[in-house]
């Protein structure tokens, strides 16, 4: 069976609300998913971030929420984004059980047990060096690779991934990419969107 894959968008947390907004407008055509991955701001304030971008014309089922699972369920969120350290899927989906749960994790053995606590997917990285995890090496491709064979729910690859190194990506079972500086911060972000998306969806793969 052939299988769509997904591109993810994270925010970078260089740009104040009223910009960020400009970006999601201009990509949400092209991607899945729009990540708030703003770890200097507190629970209010993401919440008035995700008011603001239902407000502003961004689907909410376009829209995950790092860590705040209150603040994804209050507004009917596609999803939340708990880290490696975090609760555990199964709990948040109780209490908000029309979540999409993802965990990120940093190895194959986090991922196995992210998926035996019910996660729904996996963001796996960093897959390459990146200036977001700056001296941190990145794991490569053949360790997510392993990771694609290991665990049956969805891998989303995350970390330093551009379109010069996309099809290395795609060459795996990986189930989507994630990308954060490479359509955040580009000067057209939608239309860089909207490459990866072209080039991610020739790509499709066989379950």
């Amino acid at each position: 069976m052939s299988l769509k894959r997904e591109l993810h968008v994270l925010s970078d947390g260089k740009k104040e609300l009223d910009e960020f907004c400009q970006t999601a407008l201009s990509i949400q055509s092209s991607v899945t998913a729009i990540h708030l991955r703003e770890k200097h701001r507190e629970e209010e304030e993401i919440e008035r971030w995700v008011y603001t971008l239902i407000k502003e014309g961004i689907s909410s089922t376009k829209i995950i929420v790092n860590s705040y699972y209150s603040v994804a369920g209050k507004w009917g969120a596609a999803g939340v984004q708990l880290p490696e350290c975090g609760p555990s899927p199964e709990k948040v989906k109780r209490l908000y059980p029309n979540l999409r749960v993802g965990c990120s994790i940093h190895g194959l053995e986090a991922g196995c047990q992210k998926e035996r606590e019910g996660a729904d997917y996996l963001l796996f990285g960093n897959v390459y060096q990146t200036e977001s995890k700056s001296g941190l090496k990145g794991k490569g491709v053949k360790s997510l690779a392993s990771l694609t064979e290991a665990v049956s729910i969805p891998v989303i690859a995350i970390g330093g991934i551009h379109l010069s190194n996309l099809e290395r990506v795609l060459q795996t079972k990986v189930s989507g990419i994630a990308v954060m500086s490479s359509i955040a911060e580009a000067h057209h972000p939608g239309e860089k969107a909207w490459r990866f998306q072209s080039r991610i969806q020739r790509s499709c793969y066989h379950a």
